[in-house]
């Protein structure tokens, strides 16, 4: 019942207005590219998000499109976390970011032992 009310008053004080009843009212949409130049703590904060972000859309890629979707809360955060650190590092929770420095050197680790066994079987093959 109450619920029932709230929805009535909800009704009465907000305007629902999709995007058909604007499309006239709308601006042009404007794209603006900034590119900018990161340093010191800023690159090295950058590149460990965006090195764990990578992990993470790669993972849910392999399990498959619907797990993108189910996750795309998680995709979104990632996106502002690397928004974020380009304006300021201090901006990114610390916990968040210490994190996204472990993923990304678990997956430097990785990467190396892949290469390295790489290498080895070209040397068995040959």
């Amino acid at each position: 019942d109450g619920l029932a009310k709230l929805r009535v008053l909800l009704r009465a004080v907000c305007i629902r207005r999709t995007k058909a009843l604007l499309v006239n009212s709308l601006p042009e949409r404007v794209v603006e590219v900034h590119r900018l130049r990161l340093e010191g703590t800023q690159r090295v904060a950058y590149d460990a998000i965006f090195a764990s972000t990578q992990f993470i859309f790669q993972g849910l890629m392999a399990s498959g499109e619907a797990d993108v979707m189910r996750n795309y809360a998680s995709v979104l955060e990632c996106l502002l976390r690397l928004r974020q650190v380009c304006d300021a590092v201090a901006l990114v929770p610390p916990e968040r970011l210490e994190r996204a420095m472990q993923v990304a050197k678990e997956v430097e680790e990785r990467a190396k032992e892949l290469a390295k066994h790489k290498g080895k079987q070209k040397a068995i093959t040959a």
